[in-house]
């Protein structure tokens, strides 16, 4: 098995998750996410922790992909920034990747609000090279 990154960027409700699970299914899906799930599985967010669940993921990906594991990572991603740590390392290490933006429009599993949504689509960074989905 080679290492693969597959990036999926969206805004909340897009697809992400979804498409990471059904169209990838040998691929180990990273979320910054799974950092705010209590033992218990209780979905427990606090923004003030947001750039360690995003550190975590970037770490945990990395340390996979030296591994040889195929991995999707599905985030917002809304800027630039923050999936080009993603894109240098895979570059460095010479590892395949495609960037996904998702587009559907389903009901976000943590209810995030719209207005907060509208505010990740008025920040949106469009990447050259991404695909889209659907």
């Amino acid at each position: 098995m080679q290492a693969e990154l597959i990036i999926l960027r969206g805004l909340p409700g897009s697809g992400k998750s979804t498409l990471a699970r059904e169209a990838y299914p040998s691929h180990i899906l990273i979320e910054a996410d799974d950092f705010f799930y209590l033992p218990n599985g209780t979905y427990a967010f606090n923004p003030r922790y947001l750039r360690i669940a995003h550190a975590t993921s970037l770490a945990r990906v990395e340390f996979l992909l030296l591994n040889g594991y195929r991995t999707v990572v599905a985030n917002t991603f809304t800027r630039l920034w923050e999936f080009l740590p993603y894109i240098t390392f895979c570059s460095k290490h010479q590892i395949p990747f495609r960037v996904i933006h998702c587009t559907g429009e389903y009901r976000n599993n943590h209810n995030v609000p719209p207005e907060a949504i509208q505010r990740m689509k008025d920040r949106w960074n469009t990447y050259k090279g991404e695909e889209t989905y659907p």
